[in-house]
């Protein structure tokens, strides 16, 4: 399947926009450029289109007739370990740091205890149970869960190709429906046998909540490639759409509050640790309009520096988990000051570096590949 760059596009700026707002919580900052990269047009934010749009991807990219089941699962969870890696490699260059710089300046342990107790109170613990992902501190959370993910990749797809994809869809929404019911409090007992001073630390992200958006991802991949369906029938239904968004802008920015529409109403039905309904229902009107924004205008999202970025998403993503941490003093001394802004800018840009380094190292892969071949 030929590759789409605005879907390249769409998840590099997603990864830009994300990686601003990270910046801006290690950082404790405040900046203008929030109103445009932190749910600009309604309860809905970068980490949720990146991960339905990841489901989207897999579904397209492992359900291929090229690939047999068995395939397709080795592939699948194979990607999950090459992402598994990648997560424990930024784990084992950031607890050193974070350990040398409380040395450093003592204050930071205010900071440390907040990403992660555990490995200040109990650092041999944590260390394994974070190879397990059974620890994962702030902002270091999406990588574990994106593994858990591709971990059921196949068991979806199983479904998908028996054309059970109601079912898939049915037990993915009840379990959606019940996460609120499933609580750190369950597992709080395991961690405090092992220590007093351990607490469960799972994430910021549901995993029982998340996987909902993953799943409808990848079932809409699945159609994509194998029974496509048009979801853009008429001009009529795109523009009632586009009509709900512009309504759910209003109230998000509280344009509607004299008639009791405001934030006050909406944040908590649309809770974004446990996928409340009113986040999802934002979601998926965006992603229907991008979608109809990318059916008329296939290359509308295909932007150069974004596409670049997006198609090395991993390696990006393992960059900015880094970059947030390291670039956090020099943004947090420079808070109030009219380079702030611009310091954010300028760090979020060195996403390409990690991108180009990873194109470099597959084309050497494939020189050294034609070499082996030409020589034998």
């Amino acid at each position: 399947m030929k590759r789409q760059g605005s879907l390249d596009g769409i998840r590099g700026i997603l990864l830009f926009l994300m990686t601003i707002n990270h910046l801006v919580w290690m950082s404790v900052g405040q900046t203008k450029l929030q109103y445009f990269t932190l749910q600009p047009f309604g309860q809905v934010g970068a980490a949720e289109g990146f991960i339905l749009l990841s489901g989207l991807l897999a579904g397209m990219v492992y359900s291929s007739n090229k690939l047999t089941e068995n395939a397709s699962r080795r592939k699948a969870w194979w990607r999950a370990f090459t992402i598994y890696k990648y997560h424990i490699i930024v784990l084992a260059i950031l607890v050193p740091y974070g350990w040398c710089m409380m040395q450093v300046e003592p204050s930071y342990l205010d900071s440390a205890l907040f990403i992660n107790a555990n490995f200040v109170h109990e650092p041999l613990h944590s260390a394994w149970l974070s190879l397990l992902l059974l620890n994962r501190p702030a902002y270091l959370d999406i990588l574990p869960l994106y593994v858990l993910l591709m971990l059921f990749l196949p068991l979806i797809l199983a479904g998908l190709r028996r054309n059970l994809w109601w079912l898939a869809l049915a037990i993915s929404g009840v379990v959606w429906a019940s996460s609120g019911h499933i609580t750190i409090a369950l597992v709080e007992p395991l961690y405090q046998s092992l220590s007093p001073n351990l607490t469960a630390s799972l994430g910021y992200f549901d995993f029982f909540a998340w996987q909902f958006i993953f799943v409808v991802g990848v079932t809409i991949g699945y159609f994509h490639r194998h029974q496509p369906i048009n979801w853009y029938p008429s001009k009529l239904l795109v523009a009632t759409i586009a009509s709900i968004a512009f309504i759910m802008a209003l109230v998000h920015h509280s344009v509607l509050g004299q008639y009791g529409l405001h934030q006050g109403i909406t944040y908590p039905l649309a809770d974004k640790p446990e996928m409340g309904w009113l986040r999802v229902v934002h979601l998926f009107v965006w992603v229907y309009l991008i979608g109809a924004l990318i059916n008329r205008y296939p290359n509308a999202l295909n932007l150069p520096f974004f596409s670049f970025i997006g198609k090395h998403s991993l390696q990006v993503f393992a960059w900015q988990s880094l970059l947030i941490f390291f670039a956090a003093p020099t943004l947090y001394f420079s808070r109030g000051e009219a380079h702030y802004d611009w310091l954010l800018i300028l760090f979020a840009s060195t996403l390409w570096i990690p991108a180009k380094l990873h194109q470099l190292w597959l084309a050497r892969k494939v020189r050294v590949a034609s070499a082996k071949t030409s020589v034998n």
